[in-house]
């Protein structure tokens, strides 16, 4: 075999191994490229939708408010005295989910914003002295305690 030709051979390979290897550099760049985009984009929404949140805590009175608007509660809620104690979660300044009324220490009653119900009631009449009844309701609806 004609040296000349083998080391024509051995070149051609060479070119032809450095260009696949190129290829496929190229291609492995293209990929994490892709996979940190699309990091970012799942990243992106939970970062922004993640509210800043800074605690508002009084003596009797403990809750979280947005850092850019004040005025809007927004997580855990506590309110407390010598007797009675409230506690609940608010969702962008609206009372959410259960929230808890106890009177010394024995839950009274449970009020689920979520779903505009009693979930639970002791049955005392403890607040008997509080209830609320809705004016625009008719009078058969059952009087709304505590929570609502």
């Amino acid at each position: 075999m004609n040296p000349w030709l083998l080391a024509d051979l051995k070149l051609l390979a060479f070119k032809s191994y450095t260009a696949h290897s190129r290829n496929i550099m190229h291609n492995l760049e293209l990929m994490i490229k892709l996979y940190f985009l699309l990091y970012l984009l799942i990243l992106f929404p939970i970062v922004c939708l993640g509210q800043k949140l800074k605690k508002r805590q009084f003596d009797d009175e403990s809750y979280y408010v947005l850092k850019n608007n004040k005025n809007i509660k927004h997580g855990n809620y506590s309110k407390s005295n010598s007797m009675i104690k409230i506690t609940g979660q608010f969702d962008m300044g609206k009372k959410s989910g259960i929230w808890s009324y106890t009177l010394n220490g024995r839950i009274i009653q449970k009020y689920n914003y979520d779903i505009d119900k009693i979930v639970y009631h002791d049955g005392s009449s403890a607040f008997s002295n509080f209830m609320i009844v809705h004016i625009d309701q008719g009078p058969d609806v059952n009087p709304i305690l505590i929570g609502g």
